[in-house]
């Protein structure tokens, strides 16, 4: 979680003044998807695939008959 945590902290702060040209520059990373080519195409990419990942929990959490996420957020703000 530290990794996570680091890392969000870093994009929040350096993104608000991202140009364009920073978002279109070419990434060579080893651990970047195939069709990934730019800053900008792992921004997205990368927002997509955790949403993806929190869709299949919900779907996961609905099968076992479990509060759904949002609800147990809502009840934590009454408190």
């Amino acid at each position: 979680m530290d990794v996570w945590n680091e890392l969000h902290d870093g994009v929040e702060r350096v993104l608000p003044d991202a140009t364009e040209d920073i978002l279109q520059t070419v990434i060579n990373k080893p651990m970047a998807p195939p069709h990934v080519k730019t800053v900008l195409g792992a921004l997205i990419f990368y927002g997509w695939h955790e949403a993806y990942h929190m869709g299949t929990m919900a779907m996961i959490r609905a099968t076992l008959n479990y509060p759904e996420t949002s609800k147990r957020i809502m009840e934590s703000f009454r408190k």
